[in-house]
């Protein structure tokens, strides 16, 4: 490292606190976190940007939450780390995606079930420090995060998502 160059990269973090998820009857929640550069293909993997737990280890996919079990609203604990691009598009968000596992099965390994979405658009609430709550919708459909598209969600009623 030498005086004209202290730095070799510039790195921008975001810190995301899962608080509270309901959805009535579901019970044994957990939440899988990633980051897309766009909604228009909702098979498209999303960015490699979720810091992994240990450290050294290569940027991954998604992150998850711990499972809550027997809670009908589940009250998370998780801090989950994310790489940001250096340039925020208005397409660049957090997609969380909600499941339910089935403990009452003799099944060895149950296997979760997807119950729900939720977006957050970085652009617009990247900078925030406070609490969040989302809308979380039935179905994945392209480009959900626009306005147009939003109106036509199948919406889990009363349910909602909160984050900090």
């Amino acid at each position: 490292m030498t005086r004209s160059e202290p730095f070799s990269q510039l790195l921008h973090c975001l810190y995301v606190y899962p608080l509270i998820v309901s959805l009535g009857r579901k019970r044994n929640l957990f939440i899988r976190v990633e980051m897309r550069k766009d909604d228009s293909d909702i098979r498209k993997h999303p960015l490699e940007a979720m810091y992994p737990g240990d450290d050294g280890a290569v940027l991954q996919k998604w992150a998850h939450t711990q499972v809550y079990v027997g809670s009908r609203m589940a009250c998370c604990h998780d801090e989950i780390k994310i790489f940001l691009p250096a340039i925020l598009s208005p397409q660049h968000h957090l997609l969380f995606t909600l499941f339910h596992v089935d403990l009452q099965t003799k099944q060895e390994a149950p296997k979760p079930v997807i119950v729900g979405y939720a977006a957050l658009p970085l652009s617009t609430h990247a900078q925030l420090h406070s609490e969040v709550s989302l809308p979380i919708f039935r179905e994945l459909v392209p480009h959900y995060l626009q306005d147009s598209i939003k109106e036509g969600l199948d919406y889990l009623e009363v349910e909602k998502m909160s984050s900090d």
